[in-house]
């Protein structure tokens, strides 16, 4: 065979040119010379190393002599390139590391196949992934230059409801509204006027025979070799769900802030209601008040006129669904043996129903007779929007009762004051007004020594200083003294003097002049203020310490609320007294609990994820400081735990699955693709069997790693093992039995103490994991010991074996230490188990080196035992 072959590389390459008998190889290494090469007449094939000199060389080639059959090489598969290439016009694509016959061989193959097909040939681009992109889970489509579909997976089809063959070479607008194609087409036209080539946009798919749905379009413009636009291609998505949350969140906020502004008990309820029909879209809801005298939950707003709504009779407390919620304090559903309510008519009665408090003011009915029932979106949005409407009643009730006091004292007819915090009288009764002989209005912004003698006023002053000093909004003080009357004469009282009630702040003092009639009931509000704030402190679902600081900024505890010892585990009298960072900062973290003490003496209000320390094992928390200072300048602070432990263990657990998954999806489908390239033109080449096996075995591989990612979150996601309590010996006897028998040559030395931990038998695939790490990297025939010790009250079991050890990378990416990222992930999923195990248990991972000469992995478990 006699025939000339450009060889295009780059200045530094070392590959070698193919080899065949009759071949003269010209060597080129720029993409100009190429093209000049081409251009000059005389090549009868090209073969380009496009991952050393670029595509560039492959259309340098076409340039210039658009005849020459072009082979692109890399010396390992890339998908991306091989498609790139393929756009610039190669014929085929070879990958040198993984691809058979050799190079030499191809070029042989192509210039005996010359003029099979046209050079460049690349109508849809999307065509040579089409088995690759025919089971995404969105819809894929590519579109010509005017718009007419040329690929559609199934998906596309799913979504659409057309047919494939109806859909290709159909336009676009089959499945869009005119204002969609507009906006659509727009942004093509953006993206061929900027450097972009990608963008996203939104529209309503309009399906065969049903409903539009809002959807959400990936697109990227596609050119041909001469980078003219040649179409589009795009990734379509379904939203609806998205776009429910949306509209769920959006009518949340409104209403949130509606109840802000909401004035008295009847005027929130309402909001309840019509938030009910803005935020979750469902009318068919009832705002319950409890009315005290009739002790009874009464209908006060609805979200509708809909009958089912409107003629509902009062709620006795403890009955029925509203009854049974408002009494328990917990959202109750129909489900749960609550009967509904009568039917109205021929409305009939509700498939679901869901009852959910308000405090102590009342109960929200929100019910639906969609066969399907409400989603728990829905619930849990209901509930959210029933707790602010808690506090926003809370909230009506704290200002009617000072609204009440004000007025009480404005019409008390007894002699009474309340002076502001800068001493001046902002409100005197008529009876005081009337015994000193003075205009009431004329008395508002008088001082103190307006109406005492000057020798008086230090004696009262220094009253209120003590007061304001003991900061006690229930104590009070007398103190004999006189007023001065209109006419000069100085009248003889007891003045019995306390602090106006506030939420913390001095708010200025309130005091009786001589009648002590009234002296039970201003006592009796002051302590109803103190009992409501008490209600609030202990009925958050929170957990919440608060503490004094002393001289060395150690939060010492006060008082706990109910929450704090239900999460925690520990009793009041436990911690009262004591440093809260005594009982609950695990080993370790003691500095940077100091450092947020630091934070709080100064002032500042802490917010940050914590990890803390509860009687049954470590929790994650979102930590809020709130620091205070009372009236002496001491400095005191509430701290309150949101309990996110749940959260973040499914958040890392998604996110190391979605890394592996990803990582290994991506470097096995870059060789299936660097295949399908090859094969793509060669369909009846010998070696397609080979090649056909290898393929099946990686989408093989893939599929497993899949199914197993998927078992272990379901196995992760049942339930809590915290609940349970497991023999620790029994459970490690099991499963060490097990690979005993199935590996003979295996050393395993056992020395479990027959204690109970906190879990479950997901302890057992933690062992497994673990017992499996051993044989695959330390072989079959290493030495494995799992021994067990007591720390405090924690049960530490130590896997050590006599392996190579684990890479520092894996131990740094499994622990926690450095960052998830595409390069640092972990090479399994094995330690990623052992972790989540651990933590869903209440303990912790940590790795250390074995005295066998290999790894040593320590789970901290939670004792059991007492």
């Amino acid at each position: 065979m006699d025939a000339t072959v450009l060889y295009v590389r780059s200045g530094s390459g070392r590959r070698a040119p193919p080899d065949v008998d009759g071949l003269s190889i010209a060597e080129v290494t720029t993409a100009a010379a190429a093209r000049d090469a081409g251009a000059a007449g005389g090549v009868d094939a090209a073969v380009v190393e496009a991952d050393e000199c670029g595509v560039g060389a492959v259309a340098a080639v076409r340039a210039g002599d658009p005849t020459v059959p072009v082979v692109a090489c890399s010396g390992t598969a890339d998908g991306d390139l091989a498609a790139r290439a393929t756009r610039q016009g190669a014929d085929e694509y070879y990958p040198r590391e993984e691809a058979a016959p050799s190079l030499s061989d191809r070029v042989r193959a192509t210039l005996e196949d010359e003029g099979d097909a046209p050079p460049g040939d690349a109508a849809n681009p999307v065509e040579p992934y089409a088995e690759t992109l025919e089971p995404a889970d969105d819809g894929v489509y590519a579109l010509d230059e005017e718009g007419h579909f040329e690929f559609v997976n199934s998906e596309m089809v799913e979504l659409t409801g057309y047919s494939r063959e109806e859909l290709l070479g159909a336009p676009v607008d089959l499945i869009m509204d005119d204002d969609s194609v507009e906006e659509a087409r727009e942004a093509v036209h953006e993206l061929a006027d900027s450097e972009e080539r990608k963008t996203t946009v939104e529209f309503d798919l309009v399906p065969r025979g049903g409903e539009p749905f809002p959807c959400e379009d990936h697109i990227a413009m596609l050119t041909d070799e001469d980078g003219r636009f040649a179409g589009t291609a795009g990734i379509v998505r379904d939203i609806t769900d998205r776009k429910r949350r949306e509209e769920r969140l959006s009518g949340l906020l409104e209403t949130s802030q509606t109840l802000v502004a909401a004035q008295g008990c009847e005027e929130i309820a309402r909001v309840v209601a019509e938030g009910m029909v803005d935020a979750l879209g469902h009318d068919r809801s009832v705002v319950r008040l409890y009315d005290e005298e009739r002790d009874a939950l009464v209908p006060t707003a609805r979200g509708s006129d809909d009958p089912a709504v409107v003629d509902r009779s009062a709620s006795p407390v403890d009955e029925g669904g509203p009854g049974r919620a408002f009494a328990s304090g917990e959202t109750l559903r129909l489900d749960e043996e609550i009967a509904p309510d009568e039917p109205v008519g021929e409305v009939g009665g509700p498939t679901d129903a869901v009852h959910i408090p308000l405090g102590e003011h009342g109960v929200v009915t929100l019910e639906t007779t969609d066969p399907v029932g409400f989603e728990e979106a829905t619930v849990s949005t209901a509930e959210v929007l029933a707790s602010m409407a808690a506090v926003a009643l809370e909230r009506a009730d704290r200002e009617q009762d000072l609204v009440r006091y004000r007025t009480v004292i404005e019409n008390v007819q007894d002699m009474v004051y309340v002076r502001d915090t800068a001493g001046r009288f902002s409100l005197v009764t008529d009876p005081l007004a009337d015994w000193l002989g003075r205009d009431r209005e004329a008395l508002v912004g008088a001082a103190l020594a307006d109406l005492l003698p000057a020798s008086e006023v230090p004696a009262v002053e220094g009253v209120v200083d003590q007061l304001r000093e003991e900061g006690d909004s229930d104590a009070s003080e007398r103190v004999e003294t006189e007023f001065v009357g209109a006419d000069g004469q100085a009248w003889p009282a007891e003045l019995e003097v306390s602090l106006f009630p506030s939420d913390g702040a001095f708010a200025g003092t309130v005091g009786v002049v001589r009648d002590r009639s009234e002296l039970a009931e201003t006592r009796e509000l002051l302590e109803t203020e103190r009992d409501r704030f008490s209600y609030l402190f202990d009925n958050l679902p929170d957990a919440v310490v608060e503490s004094k600081l002393d001289d060395d900024d150690r939060p010492v505890v006060r008082t706990v609320n109910d929450a704090f010892t239900e999460v925690f585990g520990y009793d009041a009298e436990e911690v009262v007294g004591d440093s809260i960072n005594e009982h609950v900062l695990p080993e370790g973290e003691h500095e940077a609990g100091r450092e947020l003490d630091r934070q709080t003496a100064a002032g500042e209000r802490p917010r940050c994820e914590v990890r803390r320390r509860t009687a049954n094992g470590l929790r994650e928390f979102l930590l809020r400081g709130i620091p205070y200072e009372t009236g002496d300048g001491t400095i005191r602070s509430f701290g309150i735990y949101t309990d996110i432990t749940a959260r973040k263990q499914r958040e890392r657990r998604l996110e190391v699955l979605n890394r592996v998954l990803r990582h290994n999806i991506r470097n096995d489908v870059n060789v299936i693709l660097g295949h399908a390239e090859v094969l793509a033109d060669r369909v009846e080449d010998d070696d397609f069997a080979t090649r056909a096996a290898e393929l099946r075995e990686k989408a093989a591989e893939l599929t497993a790693l899949s199914d197993r990612a998927r078992s272990l979150d379901r196995t992760m996601r049942r339930g809590s093992p915290r609940d349970s309590i497991v023999g620790l010996a029994t459970l490690v006897d099991d499963v060490v039995a097990g690979y005993e028998r199935e590996y003979s040559a295996l050393t395993v030395e056992t020395a479990v103490a027959d204690v109970r931990v906190v879990g479950d038998g997901r302890l057992a695939l933690a062992v497994e994991e673990l017992l499996d790490n051993v044989v695959e990297h330390a072989g079959a025939g290493s030495t494995v010991r799992v021994e067990s010790e007591r720390a405090g009250e924690d049960i530490r079991l130590r896997v050590a074996d006599d392996g190579p050890g684990i890479p520092d990378h894996e131990r740094s990416a499994v622990s926690g230490s450095t960052e998830i990222t595409q390069l640092e992930h972990g090479s399994g999923l094995g330690l990623w188990v052992v972790r989540w195990v651990c933590e869903s248990c209440g303990g912790r991972l940590r790795f250390g080196e074995s005295d066998l000469g290999g790894a040593a992995v320590v789970l901290s478990l939670t004792g059991a035992d007492g």
